[in-house]
């Protein structure tokens, strides 16, 4: 085969070749530039998801804080109305510790409703919003305990006093009895000295008389003679006084005296709880107002987080 016909053939083989890897090649350029638009694609979508979660963690931290903040001011201002009740109550059990005295409980949801949300939630918004510090991975767990503690001393608060005011009821109601009895003993002197005729020289069942006369006047024009603290002071105590003065020596005397002993013993019980009372308004008040002052400086903190992030 001469060499003219050997470059046709070669060249009828050639030419379609080079077609064909330039095709190829050309083809293969198209693929990796669609790769590369692909790859830049996904990177642009995966770094937009990315931005949007964040921006979207960011947004539902701030709405968690800010959330968390509102709860805990409010907190602060019910919690600091119920702990000035305390020091007006004590003060009014402390200058009349026999009546009986009433106490504002104010009614609240604010303190159950932040002690539901999930700590967890709280503490990585804060961590989220603030510095990632072990300072500020424990102010969470400070908040909540400092929103145990003022839950707890409310509570205990309320149900000390609700105590105190059962036992006093209760020794009021034996008070009284007493006093009924000792009018019981009075009159049954005055009677049998009518009887016996000996009423005019009676010296004691003349002075029980007028004794029994004023208490029932006084009953129907002092208001406050229906309480204990006027019954000890204007009826029971001058009376046990004038008998042990006068009439120690009188049997029937000593029989109202030992009626009127378990008076005192009862006004003695009910000054003790009311002294109870007051201790336990007073000591709440200091301990409480310190924690509201301490969860106080923890609000600020949040705040500022939220102001500066």
């Amino acid at each position: 085969m001469s060499w003219t016909k050997i470059l046709e053939v070669a060249k009828d083989f050639i030419v379609p070749l080079a077609g064909t890897v330039t095709g190829a090649w050309a083809t293969f350029a198209v693929f990796k530039r669609q790769l590369e638009e692909s790859r830049r694609s996904h990177e642009e979508t995966l770094a937009r998801s990315i931005r949007e979660d964040t921006e979207r963690l960011d947004q539902l931290a701030e709405k968690n804080l800010t959330h968390f903040v509102w709860l805990l001011e409010e907190v602060v201002k019910y919690a600091t109305k119920q702990n000035a009740d305390y020091l007006i109550t004590s003060s009014a059990v402390e200058k009349n510790p026999l009546s009986q005295h009433s106490f504002t409980v104010r009614a609240s949801e604010v303190l159950s409703r932040i002690l539901t949300l999930k700590q967890d939630d709280i503490f990585f918004s804060l961590i989220r919003k603030a510095l990632d510090t072990a300072q500020n991975r424990s102010r969470i767990a400070v908040v909540y305990n400092k929103l145990d503690y003022i839950s707890s001393t409310i509570d205990e608060v309320r149900l000390s006093y609700k105590y105190h005011l059962k036992t006093y009821n209760n020794i009021v109601a034996e008070y009284r009895e007493i006093i009924e009895n000792i009018r019981d003993l009075i009159s049954e002197v005055n009677t049998q000295s009518r009887k016996a005729k000996t009423f005019e020289n009676d010296e004691l069942a003349r002075f029980l008389s007028s004794a029994q006369n004023h208490y029932l006047t006084s009953l129907s024009n002092i208001p406050e003679a229906s309480g204990v603290e006027w019954h000890q002071e204007n009826y029971l105590e001058p009376l046990m006084q004038y008998l042990i003065d006068n009439f120690i020596d009188d049997e029937r005397a000593y029989q109202i005296l030992t009626t009127a002993r378990r008076a005192n013993i009862l006004v003695g019980r009910v000054k003790h709880s009311s002294a109870d009372a007051v201790h336990i308004f007073n000591r709440s008040n200091a301990a409480l107002a310190t924690a509201l002052n301490e969860l106080q400086v923890e609000v600020d903190y949040i705040k500022a987080v939220l102001l500066t992030t």
